[in-house]
């Protein structure tokens, strides 16, 4: 046991920490990434699918606003109306 205590088991090569920040960088950097052919039609794809879908939802939204303007213009129509002007109507009415 007295024999190993003197010596270390291990042996690092020369300069090897000098050099690891070197290679460690040359391991991991990659080349940048280059938006190709494809890439760019891509991304005009998704552009053009966002346009629909936001004016979809848009004239939706609008539609519903329309329906209950129309809605509320009815029923103050019909407030504005007697009493008599609606028995008129369901007696006169074929329906």
């Amino acid at each position: 046991m007295k024999q190993c205590a003197d010596k270390s088991p291990f042996t690092v090569p020369e300069n090897y920490f000098e050099e690891f920040p070197m290679r460690l960088d040359n391991m991991i950097r990659r080349k940048p990434l280059k938006a190709g052919f494809a890439g760019n039609w891509i991304a005009v794809a998704a552009a053009l699918a966002g346009i629909v879908l936001l004016a979809q939802v848009s004239l939706f939204l609008y539609d519903r606003y329309l329906e209950r303007n129309n809605a509320e213009y009815e029923l103050f129509l019909l407030s504005q109306l007697g009493t008599d002007v609606y028995y008129d109507y369901f007696l006169n009415s074929d329906e």
